[in-house]
């Protein structure tokens, strides 16, 4: 017999389903959904004027750039309390990479050699 069922659970993906009863079970295969968070934070010092910023978290796509005052928000894959290694570009040249934890506030201390 066959049924379908919207599968509605925290962490996975809503989803209609047409899995199959045996006996009295139901067995139903999710796809999780990656969690998001912003992580937070601010650069020290902040970059100078005309310097070109880029953080990124490794493994993933997205990048941020920072404000005037040293100020970013990066969506990440993650949930609160997961460790992530972030990087930092400067005009192309890292000068920061270690581990924060999400959801931040992050102070991210750039290289004195910049």
């Amino acid at each position: 017999m066959q049924i379908k069922v919207l599968a509605q659970v925290p962490g996975y993906e809503d989803q209609w389903l047409t899995p199959r009863v045996e006996g009295n079970v139901l067995n139903v295969d999710l796809d999780s959904t990656p969690e998001t968070t912003a992580l937070t934070g601010s650069l020290v010092p902040p970059p100078e004027k005309g310097h070109k910023i880029q953080i990124v978290v490794d493994g993933q796509e997205g990048t941020a750039s920072s404000d005037e005052l040293g100020r970013f928000k990066l969506l990440v894959n993650g949930r609160p309390g997961d460790r992530v290694r972030v990087k930092v570009y400067e005009d192309g040249k890292m000068v920061y990479d270690d581990y924060q934890v999400l959801p931040g506030p992050a102070t991210l201390l750039l290289d004195e050699a910049r």
